[in-house]
């Protein structure tokens, strides 16, 4: 099974992540954009437990050009099996990418940052 990663960096909960990561089967691997926040928290659990990491980085002709990041975010969905942890991300992010996966009938984990009062 593989797992594409997508969220936000600045997920306030990566323990959610890394819970997540470490609960899944011994065959599974993960695909990650390798960014700080939730890819990293996932990439760091998923080599703490073993499991395969394929790193899909962002590149620097991304920076000047939107449409760059966007193709390479739409490479994910189709090349897993399930996408998430999803957390906390701008929906101009994350968001189109989870449709993507939905429309391509993927299994989509999504993560909403609680606060408990």
């Amino acid at each position: 099974m593989r797992v594409a990663i997508v969220g936000s960096r600045h997920f306030s909960q990566p323990e959610r992540v890394t819970g997540n990561v470490k609960g899944r089967p011994a065959r599974a691997s993960l695909i990650t954009g390798s960014a700080s926040g939730v890819d990293a928290a996932a990439t760091k659990a998923a080599r703490e437990r073993g499991l395969g990491v394929q790193v899909m980085p962002a590149s620097f002709d991304e920076m000047s050009d939107a449409s760059k990041s966007a193709a390479r975010n739409q490479r994910r969905p189709p090349a897993c099996g399930v996408l998430g942890p999803s957390g906390g991300a701008p929906p101009s992010a994350s968001r189109p990418t989870g449709e993507r996966a939905l429309n391509a009938g993927k299994e989509v984990h999504v993560f909403v940052a609680t606060t408990i009062k």
